[in-house]
Protein backbone atom coordinates (compact mmCIF):
# COMPACT_ATOMS: atom_id res chain seq x y z
CA UNK A 1 0.00 0.00 0.00
CA UNK A 2 1.73 3.42 -1.12
CA UNK A 3 0.57 6.52 0.47
CA UNK A 4 2.41 8.96 -1.83
CA UNK A 5 2.14 12.65 -2.65
CA UNK A 6 -0.42 12.41 -5.48
CA UNK A 7 0.10 12.10 -8.92
CA UNK A 8 0.02 15.47 -10.67
CA UNK A 9 -0.81 16.65 -14.95
CA UNK A 10 -3.79 15.14 -16.80
CA UNK A 11 -4.21 15.01 -20.44
CA UNK A 12 -6.16 13.68 -23.34
CA UNK A 13 -3.58 13.95 -25.53
CA UNK A 14 -1.91 10.33 -26.63
CA UNK A 15 1.65 10.27 -26.11
CA UNK A 16 4.89 8.32 -27.12
CA UNK A 17 4.36 6.12 -23.55
CA UNK A 18 1.15 5.27 -24.47
CA UNK A 19 1.94 4.58 -27.88
CA UNK A 20 4.25 2.05 -26.80
CA UNK A 21 2.17 0.75 -24.13
CA UNK A 22 -0.40 0.11 -27.01
CA UNK A 23 1.67 -2.02 -28.62
CA UNK A 24 2.61 -4.26 -26.47
CA UNK A 25 6.67 -4.24 -26.21
CA UNK A 26 6.89 -1.68 -23.42
CA UNK A 27 4.80 -3.41 -21.08
CA UNK A 28 6.67 -6.43 -21.76
CA UNK A 29 10.29 -4.41 -21.18
CA UNK A 30 8.88 -2.52 -18.17
CA UNK A 31 10.67 -4.56 -15.57
CA UNK A 32 14.16 -4.68 -17.38
CA UNK A 33 13.69 -1.00 -17.33
CA UNK A 34 12.59 -0.39 -14.13
CA UNK A 35 15.56 -2.35 -12.96
CA UNK A 36 17.81 -0.12 -15.27
CA UNK A 37 15.91 2.47 -13.80
CA UNK A 38 16.88 1.48 -9.82
CA UNK A 39 21.02 1.30 -10.71
CA UNK A 40 20.59 4.56 -12.02
CA UNK A 41 18.95 6.21 -9.44
CA UNK A 42 20.99 4.36 -7.06
CA UNK A 43 23.64 7.57 -6.17
CA UNK A 44 20.55 9.67 -5.89
CA UNK A 45 18.14 8.78 -3.84
CA UNK A 46 17.78 7.06 -1.12
CA UNK A 47 15.05 4.03 -0.67
CA UNK A 48 11.73 5.39 1.14
CA UNK A 49 10.40 3.19 4.28
CA UNK A 50 8.13 0.51 3.20
CA UNK A 51 6.68 -0.65 6.94
CA UNK A 52 3.56 -2.11 8.58
CA UNK A 53 1.15 0.34 8.99
CA UNK A 54 -1.49 -1.23 11.40
CA UNK A 55 -4.37 1.98 11.39
CA UNK A 56 -4.65 1.30 7.68
CA UNK A 57 -6.03 -2.82 8.57
CA UNK A 58 -9.78 -2.80 7.47
CA UNK A 59 -10.08 -5.66 10.24
CA UNK A 60 -8.25 -8.31 12.28
CA UNK A 61 -6.35 -10.31 10.35
CA UNK A 62 -5.35 -8.10 8.35
CA UNK A 63 -1.67 -6.62 7.81
CA UNK A 64 -0.97 -3.61 5.76
CA UNK A 65 2.09 -1.47 4.34
CA UNK A 66 2.71 1.59 3.53
CA UNK A 67 5.22 2.87 1.38
CA UNK A 68 6.48 6.56 2.56
CA UNK A 69 6.92 8.23 -0.69
CA UNK A 70 6.75 11.47 1.57
CA UNK A 71 10.42 11.13 2.49
CA UNK A 72 11.12 10.93 -0.94
CA UNK A 73 13.32 13.66 -2.26
CA UNK A 74 11.07 16.47 -3.09
CA UNK A 75 8.10 14.98 -0.58
CA UNK A 76 6.56 13.02 -3.28
CA UNK A 77 7.49 9.92 -5.75
CA UNK A 78 8.32 12.19 -8.69
CA UNK A 79 11.59 12.37 -7.94
CA UNK A 80 12.28 8.73 -9.10
CA UNK A 81 10.24 9.55 -12.79
CA UNK A 82 11.84 12.52 -13.54
CA UNK A 83 15.24 12.31 -12.24
CA UNK A 84 15.34 9.12 -14.16
CA UNK A 85 13.93 10.58 -17.68
CA UNK A 86 16.65 13.71 -17.19
CA UNK A 87 19.50 11.22 -17.18
CA UNK A 88 18.51 9.41 -19.59
CA UNK A 89 18.42 12.10 -21.62
CA UNK A 90 21.92 12.74 -20.09
CA UNK A 91 22.87 9.25 -21.44
CA UNK A 92 21.84 9.91 -24.68
CA UNK A 93 22.30 13.44 -25.45
CA UNK A 94 25.18 14.24 -23.33
CA UNK A 95 25.74 16.68 -20.67
CA UNK A 96 24.36 19.49 -23.32
CA UNK A 97 21.00 18.18 -23.64
CA UNK A 98 20.31 19.22 -19.99
CA UNK A 99 21.95 22.46 -20.43
CA UNK A 100 19.68 23.74 -23.43
CA UNK A 101 17.05 23.04 -21.50
CA UNK A 102 13.78 21.05 -21.27
CA UNK A 103 9.91 21.72 -20.94
CA UNK A 104 7.15 20.37 -18.66
CA UNK A 105 4.56 20.97 -17.30
CA UNK A 106 2.88 19.95 -13.74
CA UNK A 107 0.54 21.49 -11.14
CA UNK A 108 3.30 21.41 -8.99
CA UNK A 109 4.86 18.42 -7.63
CA UNK A 110 6.38 17.19 -11.08
CA UNK A 111 7.49 20.43 -11.62
CA UNK A 112 9.76 20.51 -8.21
CA UNK A 113 10.71 17.42 -9.29
CA UNK A 114 12.27 18.37 -12.40
CA UNK A 115 13.58 21.23 -10.96
CA UNK A 116 15.14 19.48 -8.55
CA UNK A 117 16.89 17.03 -10.61
CA UNK A 118 17.95 19.88 -12.85
CA UNK A 119 19.23 21.51 -10.03
CA UNK A 120 21.13 17.80 -9.62
CA UNK A 121 22.55 17.75 -12.63
CA UNK A 122 23.59 20.95 -14.13
CA UNK A 123 20.35 21.46 -16.47
CA UNK A 124 18.08 23.81 -17.13
CA UNK A 125 13.86 24.10 -17.73
CA UNK A 126 11.08 25.70 -18.58
CA UNK A 127 8.12 24.94 -16.28
CA UNK A 128 4.30 25.78 -17.47
CA UNK A 129 2.29 25.79 -14.71
CA UNK A 130 -1.49 26.33 -15.08
CA UNK A 131 -3.13 29.87 -13.56
CA UNK A 132 -4.91 28.18 -10.75
CA UNK A 133 -1.75 26.89 -9.20
CA UNK A 134 -1.31 26.57 -5.10
CA UNK A 135 0.66 29.87 -4.49
CA UNK A 136 2.38 28.12 -1.72
CA UNK A 137 3.87 25.67 -4.40
CA UNK A 138 4.82 28.43 -7.17
CA UNK A 139 6.45 30.65 -4.87
CA UNK A 140 8.43 27.13 -3.66
CA UNK A 141 9.76 26.97 -7.35
CA UNK A 142 10.44 30.28 -7.51
CA UNK A 143 12.18 30.65 -4.33
CA UNK A 144 14.29 27.75 -4.90
CA UNK A 145 14.73 27.03 -7.63
CA UNK A 146 15.01 30.55 -9.67
CA UNK A 147 18.52 29.77 -11.21
CA UNK A 148 17.21 26.69 -12.94
CA UNK A 149 13.70 27.05 -14.09
CA UNK A 150 11.68 29.52 -15.88
CA UNK A 151 8.21 29.82 -14.56
CA UNK A 152 5.00 30.35 -17.29
CA UNK A 153 1.57 30.44 -16.08
CA UNK A 154 -0.95 29.33 -18.92
CA UNK A 155 -4.27 28.16 -18.55
CA UNK A 156 -6.99 27.53 -16.20
CA UNK A 157 -6.01 23.50 -15.48
CA UNK A 158 -2.88 21.28 -16.46
CA UNK A 159 -4.13 20.47 -19.45
CA UNK A 160 -3.99 23.59 -21.01
CA UNK A 161 -0.80 24.34 -19.74
CA UNK A 162 0.25 20.65 -20.81
CA UNK A 163 -0.62 21.74 -24.57
CA UNK A 164 1.28 25.11 -23.94
CA UNK A 165 4.24 22.80 -23.05
CA UNK A 166 4.39 20.55 -25.18
CA UNK A 167 3.77 23.38 -28.41
CA UNK A 168 7.08 25.42 -26.57
CA UNK A 169 8.79 21.89 -26.87
CA UNK A 170 8.49 21.23 -30.41
CA UNK A 171 8.71 25.01 -31.02
CA UNK A 172 12.28 25.23 -30.14
CA UNK A 173 13.60 21.58 -30.71
CA UNK A 174 13.94 20.78 -26.91
CA UNK A 175 12.77 17.23 -24.95
CA UNK A 176 9.40 17.67 -23.14
CA UNK A 177 9.39 16.25 -19.81
CA UNK A 178 6.10 14.22 -19.40
CA UNK A 179 4.36 14.13 -15.78
CA UNK A 180 3.19 10.77 -16.66
CA UNK A 181 3.21 9.13 -20.03
CA UNK A 182 6.75 8.53 -21.21
CA UNK A 183 8.65 5.47 -20.56
CA UNK A 184 11.50 6.69 -18.90
CA UNK A 185 9.29 8.32 -16.18
CA UNK A 186 6.89 5.11 -15.73
CA UNK A 187 10.27 3.22 -15.54
CA UNK A 188 11.09 5.64 -12.93
CA UNK A 189 8.11 5.57 -11.05
CA UNK A 190 8.42 1.72 -10.94
CA UNK A 191 11.13 1.12 -8.98
CA UNK A 192 9.12 2.06 -6.32
CA UNK A 193 7.31 -1.15 -6.86
CA UNK A 194 10.57 -3.10 -6.92
CA UNK A 195 11.52 -1.41 -3.58
CA UNK A 196 8.26 -3.22 -2.22
CA UNK A 197 8.60 -6.18 -3.76
CA UNK A 198 12.02 -6.10 -2.36
CA UNK A 199 11.46 -5.56 0.83
CA UNK A 200 8.24 -8.91 1.07
CA UNK A 201 10.76 -10.88 0.25
CA UNK A 202 8.91 -13.87 -0.42
CA UNK A 203 5.57 -13.11 2.33
CA UNK A 204 2.55 -12.67 -0.41
CA UNK A 205 0.82 -9.77 -1.64
CA UNK A 206 -2.72 -9.80 -1.88
CA UNK A 207 -3.25 -6.58 -3.28
CA UNK A 208 -1.38 -2.76 -3.48
CA UNK A 209 -3.23 0.33 -3.62
CA UNK A 210 -1.59 3.06 -5.74
CA UNK A 211 -3.37 6.76 -6.18
CA UNK A 212 -3.64 7.77 -9.66
CA UNK A 213 -3.81 10.74 -11.89
CA UNK A 214 -1.97 10.57 -14.75
CA UNK A 215 -1.47 6.81 -14.48
CA UNK A 216 2.33 6.80 -14.25
CA UNK A 217 3.34 5.64 -10.68
CA UNK A 218 0.47 2.96 -11.40
CA UNK A 219 1.47 1.47 -14.49
CA UNK A 220 4.88 1.45 -13.34
CA UNK A 221 4.30 0.11 -9.89
CA UNK A 222 2.12 -2.51 -11.34
CA UNK A 223 4.65 -3.42 -13.98
CA UNK A 224 6.98 -4.54 -11.20
CA UNK A 225 4.21 -6.47 -9.35
CA UNK A 226 2.99 -8.16 -12.25
CA UNK A 227 5.95 -9.87 -12.89
CA UNK A 228 5.76 -10.78 -9.15
CA UNK A 229 2.55 -12.31 -9.48
CA UNK A 230 3.57 -13.85 -12.34
CA UNK A 231 6.46 -15.70 -10.59
CA UNK A 232 5.01 -16.64 -7.64
CA UNK A 233 2.30 -18.59 -9.89
CA UNK A 234 5.47 -20.08 -11.36
CA UNK A 235 6.49 -21.63 -8.42
CA UNK A 236 3.26 -22.41 -7.27
CA UNK A 237 2.62 -24.07 -10.42
CA UNK A 238 6.00 -26.06 -10.48
CA UNK A 239 4.91 -27.30 -6.60
CA UNK A 240 1.52 -28.95 -7.81
CA UNK A 241 2.57 -30.16 -11.10
CA UNK A 242 6.25 -32.10 -12.16
CA UNK A 243 7.95 -29.09 -13.63
CA UNK A 244 11.43 -28.36 -13.94
CA UNK A 245 12.33 -25.56 -12.00
CA UNK A 246 14.85 -24.73 -13.86
CA UNK A 247 12.18 -23.91 -17.09
CA UNK A 248 10.42 -21.59 -15.41
CA UNK A 249 11.80 -18.52 -17.02
CA UNK A 250 10.62 -20.30 -20.30
CA UNK A 251 7.68 -19.09 -22.66
CA UNK A 252 5.15 -21.45 -22.29
CA UNK A 253 4.95 -22.32 -26.06
CA UNK A 254 8.66 -23.43 -25.55
CA UNK A 255 7.51 -26.27 -23.13
CA UNK A 256 6.27 -29.89 -23.89
CA UNK A 257 2.96 -30.80 -24.50
CA UNK A 258 2.13 -32.07 -21.49
CA UNK A 259 3.72 -29.38 -19.52
CA UNK A 260 1.98 -26.88 -21.45
CA UNK A 261 -1.58 -28.44 -20.59
CA UNK A 262 -0.09 -28.19 -16.98
CA UNK A 263 0.67 -24.65 -16.94
CA UNK A 264 -3.03 -24.00 -18.25
CA UNK A 265 -4.53 -25.59 -15.55
CA UNK A 266 -2.50 -23.90 -13.06
CA UNK A 267 -3.33 -21.13 -14.19
CA UNK A 268 -7.12 -21.45 -14.62
CA UNK A 269 -7.12 -22.78 -10.92
CA UNK A 270 -4.81 -20.59 -9.30
CA UNK A 271 -7.39 -17.15 -9.98
CA UNK A 272 -9.93 -19.20 -7.83
CA UNK A 273 -12.81 -19.46 -9.75
CA UNK A 274 -16.23 -20.24 -8.02
CA UNK A 275 -16.64 -22.84 -11.06
CA UNK A 276 -14.20 -24.11 -13.76
CA UNK A 277 -15.34 -25.26 -17.34
CA UNK A 278 -12.47 -27.39 -18.67
CA UNK A 279 -12.60 -29.31 -22.24
CA UNK A 280 -10.57 -32.10 -23.50
CA UNK A 281 -7.93 -30.86 -20.51
CA UNK A 282 -6.04 -33.80 -21.62
CA UNK A 283 -6.15 -34.54 -25.06
CA UNK A 284 -2.50 -34.85 -26.47
CA UNK A 285 -0.79 -35.36 -23.26
CA UNK A 286 0.94 -38.42 -21.71
CA UNK A 287 0.32 -40.62 -18.96
CA UNK A 288 2.03 -39.19 -16.15
CA UNK A 289 0.57 -35.59 -17.21
CA UNK A 290 -3.02 -36.89 -17.44
CA UNK A 291 -2.33 -38.73 -13.79
CA UNK A 292 -1.34 -35.06 -12.21
CA UNK A 293 -4.13 -33.02 -13.82
CA UNK A 294 -6.56 -35.37 -12.42
CA UNK A 295 -4.98 -35.23 -9.24
CA UNK A 296 -5.21 -31.77 -9.38
CA UNK A 297 -8.54 -31.10 -10.49
CA UNK A 298 -9.78 -34.04 -7.58
CA UNK A 299 -7.83 -32.03 -4.93
CA UNK A 300 -9.64 -28.63 -5.65
CA UNK A 301 -13.00 -30.24 -6.33
CA UNK A 302 -12.65 -31.33 -2.84
CA UNK A 303 -11.81 -27.89 -1.82
CA UNK A 304 -15.06 -27.12 -2.89
CA UNK A 305 -14.54 -25.76 -6.78
CA UNK A 306 -17.59 -26.43 -9.14
CA UNK A 307 -15.67 -28.34 -12.22
CA UNK A 308 -17.60 -28.73 -15.23
CA UNK A 309 -15.20 -31.49 -17.15
CA UNK A 310 -16.51 -32.11 -20.70
CA UNK A 311 -14.58 -34.65 -22.76
CA UNK A 312 -15.30 -37.43 -25.45
CA UNK A 313 -13.10 -39.88 -23.55
CA UNK A 314 -16.08 -42.17 -21.12
CA UNK A 315 -13.24 -43.94 -19.38
CA UNK A 316 -11.86 -40.19 -18.39
CA UNK A 317 -15.04 -38.74 -17.36
CA UNK A 318 -16.15 -42.35 -15.27
CA UNK A 319 -12.83 -41.74 -13.65
CA UNK A 320 -13.40 -38.61 -12.28
CA UNK A 321 -16.70 -37.04 -12.43
CA UNK A 322 -19.14 -37.66 -9.67
CA UNK A 323 -22.31 -36.63 -11.97
CA UNK A 324 -21.73 -37.45 -15.57
CA UNK A 325 -24.49 -35.79 -18.25
CA UNK A 326 -24.55 -37.83 -21.63
CA UNK A 327 -25.18 -35.22 -24.86
CA UNK A 328 -25.96 -35.97 -28.23
CA UNK A 329 -25.77 -32.88 -31.24
CA UNK A 330 -25.61 -30.68 -28.52
CA UNK A 331 -29.27 -31.89 -26.63
CA UNK A 332 -28.97 -33.53 -23.39
CA UNK A 333 -29.14 -37.04 -23.54
CA UNK A 334 -29.31 -38.23 -20.17
CA UNK A 335 -27.95 -37.02 -16.38
CA UNK A 336 -26.97 -39.65 -13.87
CA UNK A 337 -24.56 -40.43 -10.87
CA UNK A 338 -21.46 -41.98 -12.04
CA UNK A 339 -22.68 -45.49 -10.33
CA UNK A 340 -25.43 -45.51 -12.63
CA UNK A 341 -23.88 -45.89 -15.48
CA UNK A 342 -21.25 -47.38 -17.59
CA UNK A 343 -19.03 -46.83 -20.58
CA UNK A 344 -20.95 -48.83 -22.62
CA UNK A 345 -24.58 -47.04 -22.18
CA UNK A 346 -22.39 -43.70 -22.05
CA UNK A 347 -21.04 -44.32 -25.48
CA UNK A 348 -24.38 -45.54 -26.78
CA UNK A 349 -25.91 -42.20 -25.63
CA UNK A 350 -23.23 -40.00 -26.93
CA UNK A 351 -23.34 -41.83 -30.18
CA UNK A 352 -26.47 -43.27 -31.16
CA UNK A 353 -29.01 -42.42 -27.91
CA UNK A 354 -32.02 -43.49 -30.51
CA UNK A 355 -30.96 -46.93 -31.05
CA UNK A 356 -33.74 -49.42 -30.56
CA UNK A 357 -36.53 -46.69 -30.15
CA UNK A 358 -39.74 -48.01 -32.29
Amino acid sequence: MSRPAPASGAGRRRGPAEAAAASGGFAERLPEEIQAASERLAPYLSETPFEPAPGLAPGPGWEVFAKWECFQATGSFKARGALNKLLRLRETGGAAALREGVVTASSGNHARAVAWALSRLGGRGVVFLPETVAESKRAALAERYSGVVELRLVGEDAIEAERAARAEAERGGRPFVSPYNDPDIVAGQGTAGLEMDRALGDEPLDAALIPVGGGGLAAGVAGWLRRRAERAMSDRIARTFTIDRARLGSMAGALSGGNQQKVAVGKWTGSRPKVLLVHEPTRGVDVGARAEIYSHLRSIARQGMGIVFASSDTQEVLGIADTVAAFFRGARVSVRNRRDTDSGLLTREITHPHEGES
